[in-house]
């Protein structure tokens, strides 16, 4: 019998799911280019020295980017979500990097989304190490 999922890997899966959809149509929309977008940029930022050219490939490059994360998220919630034994290692290493960098941002600029990330951050990793998350993913 498989061990049942816990719902905080559902919630983290559903919610890694979400994020990497909207990423991924973001991502198709700064590459496609949404009309208007970069000559709003670049009339806000006053800057002559960048031109509408440089904003709309900074915008091509940010849309592929985006493209990527959101692929590789929807391949991480599904995992999650399936019980894939190396999303757990491989959810341990994101976390774990995740938790020194809010570490990092929270020394070097105390503020309370740095805490928030960090709290979050921690809580996950305390998380996956439970007996039955383990279990789930076959560790």
């Amino acid at each position: 019998m498989e061990p049942k999922r816990p719902i905080l890997i559902t919630i983290i899966g559903v919610i890694t799911l979400i994020a990497a959809i909207v990423a991924l149509f973001a991502g198709i929309a700064f590459v496609i280019g949404v009309d208007g977008l970069a000559e709003s940029i670049h009339d806000a930022i006053k800057n002559d020295e960048i031109t509408l050219e440089d904003i709309e490939n900074m915008m091509s490059a940010l849309g592929v980017l985006l493209v990527a994360f959101g692929i590789v998220g929807i391949i991480i919630g599904y995992g999650l979500l399936k019980g894939w034994t190396w999303m757990w290692y491989l959810a341990v290493i994101l976390y774990g990097i995740g938790l020194i960098l809010s570490f990092i941002a929270l020394v070097s600029s105390h503020t309370l989304s740095n805490v928030v990330t960090l709290v979050i951050d921690a809580v996950i990793m305390y998380y996956l190490f439970r007996p039955s998350v383990k279990s789930f993913f076959g560790v």
